[in-house]
């Protein structure tokens, strides 16, 4: 996947992690007040069913229609879960382009000057918006949003970087240990061609000895 195709999984992450924040604020804020009012209603109620013996009849609605159905359809644990989805999506398309750009970097070395420039090019742009596209949404989940989700952001954050460390640590692992077998596969070639070239020296002195031996005894 090129750098610029990863920036852009990494803004739709962004911007849907924004929507359903925002939706999480304003479900939260209408979930309060819904409740609120039906709390005051239901004491005012309750004050004079003591105060007269009865309840008073209500003619008129506390609680809009439009912020009732909204309250009834607010999920959190919905939100919650699209938003730690989206934290994921986002985190995984800003270190795929770190290990994008370790790839570039090394790819960079063996073409020539023109394309190797192009590829430097396209690797800062990108690295460039990727640490601003980061750093806008820190700043977004540390102060504009509630503090359970500074904590789901805390917490996801925390668990990629766990998982990249990881998978770096495998990958360099695994690294090793193909050199690691590289490097005993020489020795073993090193070890058959020494073996090889003094199976050839002895058969060659052998035969040297032998045809000295051969000689001699013809001069006899």
């Amino acid at each position: 996947m090129e750098a610029m195709l990863l920036v852009s999984a990494a803004m739709e992450a962004y911007q849907f992690i924004k929507q359903s924040c925002e939706l999480y604020k304003q479900g939260k804020q209408i979930v309060a007040e819904v409740n609120q009012i039906t709390k005051d209603v239901q004491e005012t109620i309750g004050f004079f069913g003591r105060l007269f013996g009865k309840k008073p009849k209500q003619e008129v609605k506390t609680v809009e229609p439009a912020k009732k159905k909204i309250a009834a359809e607010f999920d959190e644990n919905l939100l919650f879960t699209q938003v730690s989805d989206a934290l994921i999506k986002f985190f995984q398309a800003y270190n795929a382009l770190k290990a994008y750009k370790k790839e570039q970097e090394e790819l960079a070395l063996h073409v020539g000057n023109e394309e190797g420039n192009e590829i430097a090019i396209k690797l800062v742009i990108a690295d460039l918006q990727m640490e601003k596209l980061n750093t806008d949404l820190t700043n977004y989940m540390v102060y504009m949003v509630p503090q359970e989700l500074k904590d789901l952001y805390t917490r996801v954050n925390q668990m990629i970087s766990h998982i990249a460390n990881q998978q770096a640590l495998a990958r360099k692992a695994e690294l090793d240990k193909k050199r690691r077998e590289a490097w005993q596969k020489q020795q073993r070639m090193e070890l058959i061609q020494d073996r090889i070239a003094i199976t050839i020296v002895t058969l060659i002195m052998i035969l040297w000895a032998w045809g000295m031996m051969l000689t001699l005894m013809h001069w006899r």
